[in-house]
């Protein structure tokens, strides 16, 4: 970790890292400005611990949320394994200083233990819901990159006037 003052943190993990998930709620209201992903941070199968089952996505939901967010970067780092990964339900609400994302071309679709088939971005763009400043997200598959432009999310349309 490394502090920038009253600012917030970076969190730069090696690119040989072993870390394999970073849980729900891990940095969750933290004074987070930059996280680098290592290429390690993948899905997991669903794991029993004390007689619960527990689904093991690559990035828990609110992982990042906030509620006023100073993250403004995030780095997803790429390797030739290409693991696949799901970002869990509004895993960067909120992150308001997030002006783009790349996001890696290795997002999953991840089966929980219950069944359910949990989308790549779980909620769909509302995984970055509140995140007036960010206008783009760009994924990167097959060599190429696509760009997402996210509008406002239905029923929200005047919040920001209010």
């Amino acid at each position: 970790f490394m502090s920038s003052g009253d600012i917030g943190f970076k969190v730069n993990i090696p690119e040989n890292s072993r870390l394999t998930t970073i849980g729900a709620y891990c940095f969750y209201k933290s004074r987070l400005v930059n996280f680098t992903i290592p290429a390690s941070v993948r899905n997991l199968d669903p794991i029993e611990e004390d007689g619960i089952i527990r689904d093991r996505i690559g990035i828990g939901e609110y992982a990042f949320a906030a509620s006023i967010g100073k993250l403004t970067e995030i780095v997803f780092l790429k390797d030739s394994n290409e693991y696949p990964l799901t970002i869990g339900y509004s895993a960067f609400e909120n992150q308001s200083s997030l002006t783009s994302i790349e996001l890696p071309k290795r997002l999953a679709s991840y089966a929980s233990a219950s069944g359910e088939v949990i989308a790549p971005l779980a909620n769909g763009p509302l995984v970055f819901y509140g995140n007036d400043s960010l206008s783009q997200i760009t994924v990167e598959a097959g060599g190429k990159r696509s760009r997402i432009d996210l509008g406002v999310p239905e029923g929200k349309e005047n919040e920001k006037d209010s």
